[in-house]
């Protein structure tokens, strides 16, 4: 007689082939890779961050980890702030502007030795909202870093944009 892998058995016999006793052990830990494989990446309690905002509690960690500026600082939280997609215009420099509340301040080189402390926020602003700041006549604008520094969201004025789009600082 033969078995249902085509091995001899002796005749008469019934018993089946005895079961593994790790198996249930085998079959919790494969549950346990699974559940781990489905729960994602996100780290136990941390909220989801802005792609276009860095507030201030993240530029307080960054500042206690000895962070010295906002250049270093923004390649470190968001390192896509900084970088020009492509060259898009032959008559004037792509570039990424950097305003004080209202104010120009210039390039993103305008950030390296700019302090963290009183600021309560950072926006980045893609090309079409860039581009309704004043300033930038004279540069093909890829975008904006919008530096909220002083008091309150109230003291301070947002640079004004469009009506639908929100610079007010939410930790306000």
């Amino acid at each position: 007689m033969r078995d249902r892998f085509g091995r001899n058995r002796p005749a008469g016999s019934t018993a089946r082939r005895p079961r593994s006793a790790h198996a249930p052990f085998v079959f919790a830990f494969a549950a346990f890779c699974f559940t781990l494989a489905c729960a994602g990446t996100s780290r136990a309690g941390s909220a989801r961050r802005d792609p276009n905002m860095i507030s201030a509690a993240e530029i307080e960690e960054m500042r206690l980890a000895g962070v010295r500026d906002l250049h270093e600082l923004v390649n470190r939280q968001r390192p896509a702030w900084l970088r020009i997609r492509s060259e898009r215009s032959f008559q004037l420099q792509t570039t990424i502007l950097v305003y004080v509340n209202e104010t120009l301040l210039g390039s993103v080189d305008a950030l390296r030795g700019y302090p963290l402390m009183s600021i309560n926020s950072l926006r980045y602003l893609d090309a079409p909202q860039a581009m309704l700041l004043p300033g930038g006549g004279s540069y093909h604008v890829e975008g904006a870093i919008v530096i909220r520094t002083g008091g309150r969201a109230a003291d301070t004025a947002a640079p004004r944009v469009s009506p639908g789009l929100d610079l007010s600082d939410p930790d306000s």
